[in-house]
């Protein structure tokens, strides 16, 4: 009896003491939004080709922590089509890429093949991007490297005039050591 006593006593030590590093964490959500504007004419040609920086910074949380961030887990990337204006039959052939700020071409890349433009802007809600456990490992260490993304776009659209805004919503989590 004596013997159970002492080892539930030696466990419930051992708990306590292991989850006081657990009190001294929190987790921040952020919501980083990127909106990429695109308009081609006639005379611009099918091509483009943008590039962009987020930070995960700009959510006041973070800032505010940003000497204590011990880690990131990226929760989702969004996209959505708005603001379209063009003919119905027009579609987009591009590619999105993400790599830390201070790379110069992108680590992980997704295709967006023949996106029907009005469809895509008539769905009301935003469309989640799939990516396998490689590529969230990589995006997690582009942040924890530099707190934010680069982010590029490049492709072309089959139908000019054009104009239509895409949106990126990057969802994230920052674990904080206080």
């Amino acid at each position: 009896m004596k013997t159970l006593l002492y080892t539930l006593t030696i466990a419930a030590s051992l708990l306590l003491f292991s989850s006081c590093d657990k009190l001294k964490e929190k987790k921040f959500s952020a919501t980083i939004p990127l909106t990429f504007d695109i308009s081609k004419d006639a005379s611009a040609g099918l091509n483009f080709d943008l590039d962009s920086l987020v930070s995960a910074l700009s959510n006041s949380d973070l800032n505010e922590h940003k000497d204590k961030i011990k880690d990131y887990e990226i929760e989702s990337i969004k996209y959505k089509v708005w603001e379209f204006n063009g003919t119905d039959a027009a579609v987009v052939n591009a590619s999105l890429g993400l790599g830390n700020t201070n790379m110069t071409s992108p680590g992980v890349s997704v295709n967006f093949n023949d996106l029907s433009l009005k469809a895509a802007n008539d769905n009301p809600n935003k469309t989640a991007l799939s990516f396998n456990s490689t590529e969230l490992d990589r995006l997690k260490q582009y942040f924890i490297d530099t707190d934010g993304l680069r982010v590029w776009l490049e492709g072309s659209v089959s139908e000019v005039p054009i104009h239509f805004k895409l949106e990126l919503e990057i969802n994230v989590k920052a674990l904080v050591e206080l």
